[in-house]
């Protein structure tokens, strides 16, 4: 029963991760403009590394591979702490990188005490961080 629930949730959590990381198409009636790629930024760069570290702490979940947690949870929060890092200085975007670093932090806590169900929530809470500043910096976006 248990690991029927974790397959279920990682099974959850890869699909908000293939929906939020995915290619979002224009509007109906708005033609698909193809514009070159822009050189990527140091925030760009920032937060790929910081997908692929996500991602590399997803399989370790899965493989129970505490030591890999360990190691890459630290590195998630130096990535959300870096200055140029800082997309917007608004209470709100503050509070979701937050959430955020405490999530990475009980992460890593979890993984070093070996806590299955510890460090599997800590990953959700720290999915679902990404996924409300996401929303927010879109919202951000379009406000400007």
């Amino acid at each position: 029963m248990r690991t029927a629930a974790l397959v279920i949730l990682f099974a959850s959590l890869l699909s908000v991760t293939l929906l939020v990381g995915g290619e979002q198409k224009p509007p109906r009636g708005e033609p698909d403009k193809k514009e070159p790629p822009a050189a990527p930024t140091k925030v760009a760069e920032l937060m790929q590394r910081k997908q692929k570290l996500s991602h590399e702490v997803l399989d370790a979940l899965i493989m129970k591979d505490f030591k890999r947690i360990s190691k890459d949870a630290p590195a998630l929060v130096t990535i959300s702490k870096a200055a140029e890092f800082q997309v917007h200085r608004t209470p709100r975007y503050m509070q979701y990188s937050l959430a955020f670093q405490e999530a990475a932090e009980k992460l890593a806590k979890n993984a070093r005490e070996q806590n299955t169900d510890g460090t599997t929530l800590a990953f959700t809470e720290m999915t679902l961080s990404c996924v409300h500043c996401h929303d927010y910096i879109r919202e951000k976006r379009g406000d400007e």
